[in-house]
C-alpha cells in the first residue's frame, strides 16, 4: 500500500516538472531548465553511488536506489515537458504574436524546489 503512495508522489512530481518545463520553454528561459535537469541527474547519480557502497544487512542500499529512480522519473518528466513544448512550437501551432515575444519568465520556485528535493534524497540515501 505504501508503494502506491510513493509512486503517486513521484508521478505527481514528474507532472509538476513537466508543467514547469513547458513554462520555461514558453518563456525561453533555458538556463534554469538545464540547471534543474543537471541537479536532478546529479542527485540520482549520487543516490546510486551512495547505495552502491552500502554493505551488510538485507537489501542494503535499496532506499537510495529508489530515491535515485524517483529523481530519474522526475527528470524524465522535465524532459518530456520540454520536448512537448518545443514540438508544439516547431509544428507551428503558435500564432505569430507569441513567436515574436516570449511569455514572462516564471519565478524560480521550480529550481529551488527540485534542488531541495534532490538534496533531501541524497541526504536520506546517505543516512540509510
Amino acid at each position: 500500500m505504501i508503494i502506491y503512495a510513493l509512486l503517486a508522489v513521484v508521478v505527481f512530481l514528474a507532472g509538476l516538472a513537466c508543467w514547469s518545463a513547458t513554462l520555461r520553454i514558453a518563456a525561453r528561459s533555458y538556463a534554469p531548465l538545464v540547471a534543474i535537469l543537471v541537479v536532478l541527474l546529479a542527485g540520482a547519480g549520487l543516490c546510486a553511488a551512495i547505495s552502491e557502497v552500502k554493505t551488510g544487512g538485507f537489501l542494503s542500499g535499496i532506499v537510495g536506489y529508489l530515491f535515485g529512480l524517483g529523481l530519474l522519473c522526475i527528470a524524465s518528466g522535465l524532459v518530456l515537458g520540454a520536448v512537448l513544448r518545443l514540438a508544439w512550437r516547431w509544428l507551428g501551432r503558435e500564432d505569430s504574436s507569441t513567436l515574436l515575444r516570449p511569455a514572462p519568465t516564471p519565478a524560480p520556485w521550480d529550481l529551488i524546489g527540485f534542488s531541495a528535493l534532490a538534496l533531501i534524497a541524497v541526504v536520506l540515501s546517505a543516512l540509510e
